[in-house]
């Protein structure tokens, strides 16, 4: 598979054959094959992946219904900060006029868990606006790639289909745009790292998110 970067934000997928099985919300019923026919480690495989993609379909889920704050819960706090950071910095001038500490400010943000802080509104406004309209997905009919890409040991790349093919798997030769996701565990748990893009964030004032060519 050759993957080739477009653009500043999204990836595009140069398939060479049917080589991309994806996940859908489709019932589990749907499924062809029966999982207990597997071998031990793959089976094993499975369940570790699906922890994965069930935190990746909460966020996209909370993400595009406009709930920010409950998609905040699934963020690794690395990405809770570089997202208040990219907010803050684009919106320094006011906030300083107003009194506001800028790094103070994107801290507080990030640490938030009721959207109690009084610049959480405008910050959830924004990020839901222009990533949505940035990124347009309806998780309904969208899929992820079932592909394990690792980036080190606790940090894992996905890439969400807007569209799922027919019959789960790409023809051969297609090529279709995807929004790539980064996920890490945190504890037990796999959290959002980066969402459309597909770096390890760093945090600043600005942020790096997104590779820039």
């Amino acid at each position: 598979m050759d993957k080739t970067v477009t653009g500043r934000y999204k990836v595009k997928v140069e398939v060479e054959g049917s080589d991309e099985p994806v996940t859908t919300n489709y019932a589990k019923e749907d499924m062809a094959f029966n999982p207990r026919d597997l071998p031990e480690d793959a089976l094993q495989e499975i369940v570790a992946q699906a922890a994965v993609v069930d935190e990746a379909w909460s966020f996209l889920h909370k993400f595009y219904g406009g709930d920010l704050i409950a998609a905040w819960e699934v963020m690794h706090p690395t990405y809770r900060l570089c997202l208040a950071q990219w907010w803050v910095e684009a919106n320094q001038t006011p906030l300083t006029s107003n009194g506001y500490d800028l790094d103070v400010a994107a801290q507080e943000l990030a640490s938030t868990t009721r959207g109690e802080h009084d610049l959480w509104e405008d910050l959830s406004r924004v990020v839901l606006r222009d990533f949505r309209k940035g990124f347009p997905l309806n998780p309904s009919t969208a899929a992820i790639g079932s592909t394990v890409r690792m980036i080190d040991l606790d940090t894992e790349l996905l890439y969400v289909h807007p569209d799922t093919p027919n019959g789960g798997l790409w023809e051969q030769g297609e090529s279709r745009a995807v929004y790539p996701m980064v996920m890490k565990l945190s504890g037990d748990d796999w959290k959002v790292l980066n969402w459309a893009s597909g770096i390890v964030p760093t945090p600043g004032l600005p942020p790096t998110l997104f590779q820039v060519d």
